[in-house]
């Protein structure tokens, strides 16, 4: 908010020092405001400023301006109605601007001394005398007396009979902050209060955070009013330079630089901070000790939301994986510096976090370089493209955010292809992922896994197309039967494939009620996604960690005595209770055992149990999937021929029918026989 008495130092004129009763600027555009809005509804429209304008008298440039100009500038997001304080401190902004138009050549004292503080007391003789004559206006219109020109005030508009001291105007705000009278503020006082406290622009421009950390050098967690009073005064002592032409930029940059370079000051601060993290005591931190720490340290919002793995990468642009003390003190004041000149130009807080995370991670080593070096790790032939499997190879190797990182190859191919052609260019590949680390660095409230998941290339949108693909009547739910029929020309991470369709059901539906809804289906895999990316084995015939935890409670289950070992009497007892896929479920209690225990030692450990029936479940999958295949080529082969022709795979894939012929028929023959449907659809589907 701007303030007439505040930015000035609680200084008013002494043309105005005779009168009787102390009114603020600030309390005389209040009760300007109050006699506009007629209604008393603690708002003003268009039409009742537009109803008292010809009584107010304004400086000739404002009264120029028109009622629906000065309406627009109190209103700029076109709300339609005007607050009193956003009524209150647009005018004192208008009015301010509006005097330094109409004395552009300065005031004389001021330019011969050069004096900027002089400057300061120009503006604010002028901008009271503007308020002074708007409130012998309004006496003359509201029956307070006096003629046309307002000799006079009468007591309830009298201006203050002395200026307030620096030490008083800065008490005052101390105690609305204080709202417990304790005579102390914390952090969370001061940025419950800041957004209604009357402050310079450069210093509201630093923010809550930043400015508590300039009253509060120690990190003691509060401060007193002392040290409130001596702060702020030192903090104000530089903006009031703004009227000597200082743009805003230039004004946040050094009021940064100044608030930073006290006796206990930022760079104190961060090597606290540094050596907070470094648990070591190594003199350098990396990757790992910046995420453990960084959710504890105090850091401006905005750097705080780019999350540790890309302030690192900004702090280590040359990919060395640690961070020395020097280097760590540098790079967080520049990032510091960054944040508060984008505050001081107005910029939005999430195109701030957009604009930091860009400019930092966009250093001469910057983010873009770094992601094409990344690719062209992957493009391990130099085609100028990559595919599923080249990403997927490479992934557990590439240094990414971790919740990127967490997403899995799978998807991130599929955020980086959203349309399914099976390759992405470099082009590409650079401009998708830097959309998800600042999608990531800037999402607040979510947890940073389903934030890169969910992103304009959304996994929940990829997931709703699989559910309807399979919700063939469109009920709203799938059955087990429904999700074996669509399960092999589903396009699905292949630890996921690898669990067949019935594993993968029960995974869905843990409770066995016989369908699973689309929300379910959607969350299910996207928690088994998560799982198996950050699963320590990374290979395709390896199942997410869900199924392991499945296989853990049968095994106790099996194991009545708690031995941590099972013989077969006791899996020939719990068999019929147990909830296996189909075609393990037919083995039977003796030949399962038999598959778990090869060396016949007569009794199974959890361990083996667990890897057992999972390599089991592969294997059924994959020969699952290969009697499903050939089931659906029997289907389409409705003259019992022994080979397809692309007009009959038109019945099961409608129109993705030319695709995949031309994928199974590559020489044109014009038919396609079983065994080449059923090797060219598991290729298609992995």
């Amino acid at each position: 908010m701007t303030s007439v008495s505040h930015v000035r130092g609680g200084h008013l004129p002494q043309a105005v020092s005779g009168a009787r009763e102390h009114l603020s600027p600030d309390q005389l555009l209040t009760q300007l405001f109050q006699k506009i809005d007629t209604d008393s509804a603690g708002s003003i429209t268009q039409d009742q400023l537009a109803a008292a304008l010809p009584n107010m008298k304004l400086p000739p440039a404002i009264k120029a301006m028109g009622a629906d100009a000065i309406f627009q500038k109190l209103d700029p997001n076109g709300t339609g109605s005007v607050s009193q304080a956003d009524f209150v401190s647009g005018m004192a902004a208008t009015l301010s601007v509006g005097h330094r138009v109409r004395s552009s050549g300065g005031d004389a004292a001021a330019s011969a001394s050069g004096n900027g503080g002089n400057q300061w007391h120009s503006a604010a003789t002028a901008l009271s005398g503007s308020l002074l004559s708007l409130m012998s206006a309004r006496e003359t219109t509201w029956g307070h007396g006096g003629g046309a020109g307002g000799g006079h005030l009468s007591p309830e508009v009298s201006a203050p009979s002395r200026p307030l001291s620096p030490d008083q105007v800065w008490t005052q705000t101390f105690q609305q902050i204080d709202t417990g009278n304790t005579g102390s503020i914390t952090q969370d006082q001061l940025t419950t209060a800041f957004p209604n406290l009357t402050l310079p622009p450069a210093v509201q421009a630093m923010g809550a955070d930043a400015v508590f950390q300039a009253l509060d050098p120690n990190e003691t967690g509060s401060v007193s009013q002392a040290d409130f009073v001596s702060g702020m005064k030192g903090l104000v002592a530089y903006p009031t330079r703004t009227a000597t032409g200082v743009d805003s930029r230039h004004r946040a940059d050094n009021l940064s630089n100044r608030a930073a370079s006290t006796p206990h000051g930022e760079d104190s601060r961060l090597t606290r901070l540094f050596q907070r993290i470094d648990t070591g005591n190594t003199g350098s931190i990396t990757p790992d000790q910046l995420a453990t720490a960084f959710p504890t340290l105090r850091l401006p919002s905005a750097i705080q939301a780019m999350g540790s793995d890309a302030v690192f990468q900004t702090l280590d642009p040359n990919e060395t994986g640690s961070v020395s003390q020097a280097d760590f003190v540098s790079g967080m004041k520049a990032l510091m510096a960054q944040n508060a000149t984008s505050v001081a130009t107005g910029v939005d807080s999430r195109s701030r976090a957009d604009n930091i995370s860009g400019r930092a991670t966009g250093t001469s080593y910057g983010l873009a370089n770094r992601l094409t070096r990344l690719f062209q790790q992957i493009d391990t032939d130099s085609t100028g493209s990559i595919t599923p499997d080249q990403l997927a190879t490479a992934f557990p190797t590439l240094r990414l955010p971790s919740a990127i990182q967490a997403m899995g190859s799978d998807a991130v191919f599929q955020a980086l292809d959203p349309n399914e052609t099976g390759s992405v260019a470099q082009a590409d590949f650079v401009s998708g992922l830097k959309s998800l680390i600042a999608q990531n660095a800037t999402s607040t409230g979510v947890g940073s896994r389903s934030r890169a998941a969910s992103t304009s290339y959304g996994l929940d949108n990829r997931l709703t197309r699989l559910f309807r693909q399979i919700d063939t009547e469109s009920s709203g739910s799938i059955t087990q039967d429904q999700l074996a029929t669509a399960f092999p020309t589903l396009r699905l991470p292949s630890a996921i494939q690898a669990m067949g369709s019935d594993t993968l059901f029960q995974t869905l539906d843990p409770n066995e009620t016989g369908s699973v809804s689309q929300a379910d289906f959607i969350s299910g895999i996207k928690s088994l996604i998560a799982q198996n990316a950050t699963s320590p084995s990374g290979d395709g015939s390896s199942t997410p960690s869900r199924l392991d935890n499945r296989l853990t409670r049968l095994f106790q289950q099996i194991d009545t005595e708690s031995t941590g070992s099972i013989t077969q009497d006791q899996l020939a007892t719990a068999f019929p209770n147990l909830t296996l896929p189909s075609a393990i479920q037919a083995m039977g209690s003796d030949a399962l055992f038999q598959a778990l225990d090869p060396n016949g030692t007569g009794s199974v450990s959890q361990a083996d149990f667990v890897s057992g029936v999972k390599a089991l479940v592969a294997q059924n999958a994959s020969t699952s999937n290969d009697n499903r295949w050939t089931q659906l080529f029997q289907q389409i082969d409705t003259e019992n021929t022994g080979s397809i022709t692309q007009d009959q795979l038109e019945t099961a894939f409608k129109d993705r029918a030319d695709a995949i012929f031309q994928q199974l028929d590559p020489n044109g023959t014009g038919s396609v026989s079983l065994e080449d449907f059923v090797n060219g659809m598991k290729g298609i589907a992995s």
